[in-house]
């Protein structure tokens, strides 16, 4: 059974965190999202960044937490990353489903580039 938690540990919460993501990393370019991402071979860790023209809080309140969700329960895509997610304008005729499959779509293709899927390593159980 996974971790199927999002703590702090799975967070970008800093601005430095943020920033060494966009210089050091690489970019993933799609239709609703700008990912980018930086390899760190720990475990998964997201950052959301969202600007206000994209709609009401409601809105950008609700694309947030269908991406964390998804996040969350598909942390072996993103094993080793560090990701920062931009959604784009087009996202709002988008239903909750619908995003969250593009965002899914956009992790399998950046799964791809990375050469697979890099589950976490082994526990070891006494």
């Amino acid at each position: 059974m996974g971790d199927y938690r999002f703590s702090k540990a799975n967070r970008l919460r800093t601005a430095r965190d943020f920033q060494r993501v966009y210089r050091q990393g690489k970019v993933l370019q799609g239709r609703y999202f700008k990912i980018f991402y930086l390899e760190s071979g720990g475990p998964p860790r997201l950052g959301l960044t969202l600007a206000r023209r994209l709609g009401g809080a409601v809105v950008r309140n609700r694309a947030k937490r269908v991406i964390r969700e998804a996040f969350r329960l598909n942390k072996g895509l993103f094993w080793g990353l560090e990701l920062i997610v931009q959604l784009r304008d087009s996202i709002e005729d988008l239903s909750k489903g619908e995003l969250r499959e593009e965002f899914l779509r956009a992790a399998r293709r950046l799964a791809q580039r990375r050469g697979g899927c890099n589950p976490p390593p082994p526990t070891l159980t006494s």
